[in-house]
């Protein structure tokens, strides 16, 4: 008896996420036809900021669209807002772009907003829980702006042709701590030449802010587990503080930034973001 109870509540909790992510779907499309109005408007999408829902509010009737039915959030439309990445000119008018998305509690399910008002629903993450800005730089990288339309990075490479660079799909974030002290290294260098240290990291004093190409990449993770969420070919990828590790690959774009909001070095809270289709990463012994 008490396993057939144990069955129904499980059926029971799936039944209930599986209607509130069907009511989250068709929110989203509702926040989509509220940014087509806009657009037709101001002939741009809204800025990034705290609040999306001010400036779309003329363009939907309904103010409930904006809530987010996967999680108990504190205030209606915060989760629209945090997630919220104002597609560039080139990408309007251009489908699977990431725009915005709502999440489930756990941080496990996705459904997301692109260009070309494409709803889409993803399980089985495992998205930063307390951080929804550094959970939004991660769809984004891995379904957004660093994207070619229809590319999926969640699955395997699959052959690799002729003039395509070896390697497999590589993504996800991992927690630097660029110390003063070579023990903790850092260093990622463009395809120009130029470089990215660890002693730019720290002289910024938290204020860097970097996104784009990497040709190399050498790092030291600041610590294990729940913080550092690589993943190659579509599979988790351990890393360890005690390791350094260095990728390379082609198309490899990153983001290099400060999660803090208290301002100072907070050396603890640099992040690397990385998305490549073909990537290598290597660790020392």
């Amino acid at each position: 008896m008490s396993v057939l109870l144990a069955i129904g509540l499980c059926l029971g909790r799936g039944a209930r996420h599986s209607a509130r992510t069907v009511v989250a779907q068709g929110n989203l499309r509702q926040v989509a036809v509220g940014l087509e109005l806009y657009f037709r408007k101001f002939f741009n999408y809204p800025a990034e900021s705290d609040d999306l829902v001010t400036p779309l509010s003329p363009f939907v009737g309904d103010p409930r669209v904006f809530r987010n039915p996967l999680d108990d959030e504190p205030v209606p439309g915060r989760t629209l807002s945090l997630l919220y990445h104002q597609p560039t000119p080139a990408q309007i008018d251009s489908p699977h772009f990431y725009v915005t998305a709502l999440l489930s509690t756990d941080r496990s399910t996705a459904v997301i907003l692109k260009t070309g008002g494409i709803v889409e629903r993803h399980d089985g993450l495992h998205l930063p829980p307390d951080d929804l800005r550094q959970a939004a730089l991660t769809l984004d990288l891995q379904w957004g702006r660093y994207r070619s339309p229809g590319a999926s990075l969640a699955g395997p490479a699959g052959p690799t042709g002729p003039d395509e660079p070896e390697g497999e799909p590589l993504s996800g974030a991992v927690n630097l701590n660029p110390k003063n002290n070579n023990d903790f290294e850092f260093e990622l260098r463009r395809p120009d030449g130029s470089t990215l240290t660890r002693d730019h990291l720290h002289a910024s004093g938290g204020s860097l802010d970097f996104s784009g190409p990497a040709a190399w990449i050498r790092f030291t993770p600041k610590g294990n587990g729940n913080q550092n969420s690589l993943t190659l070919d579509g599979k988790p990828y351990e890393v360890s503080n005690a390791r350094t590790y260095v990728i390379t690959g082609g198309a490899i774009q990153t983001h290099v930034y400060n999660s803090s909001k208290s301002g100072g070095k907070a050396t603890g809270k640099w992040w690397l973001a990385v998305n490549a289709a073909h990537a290598t990463i290597t660790a020392s012994k």
